[in-house]
């Protein structure tokens, strides 16, 4: 429950951005889910079609893209995530093939 139809309002947006984000990595198409914002009665007060969601950019509102575009940023979108894994486990490696040269001439130093 929350304390005014705005906050509600909010909450639902932020909720169906996560979701459909999820939807895409899924491979399916949320444009035509939505929430329904109700009263404690029941009564529908406000509808949020997640397809408002790619009309929110700036306050304007802009054709949205398809469905094929979209699924082939998020598809990017995972590539880079799975290089820059990768680079940061390459990273990682040589941290500690230099932490382990610095121990190894301390060593010698001393």
């Amino acid at each position: 429950m929350f304390p005014d139809l705005d906050i509600a309002y909010l909450d639902a947006f932020r909720a169906a951005t996560e979701m459909w984000i999820e939807a895409l990595a899924d491979g399916r198409n949320p444009s035509r889910q939505r929430f329904e914002i109700r009263d404690v009665t029941g009564q529908v007060l406000l509808v949020l079609p997640f397809s408002e969601i790619l009309e929110s950019g700036k306050g304007t509102r802009r054709v949205a893209p398809s469905f094929a575009a979209i699924t082939e940023t998020a598809m990017r979108a995972r590539s880079l995530q799975a290089e820059v894994t990768t680079q940061l486990d390459v990273a990682w490696g040589h941290l500690r093939d230099a932490k382990e040269a610095l121990l190894r001439l301390d060593a010698v130093v001393r």
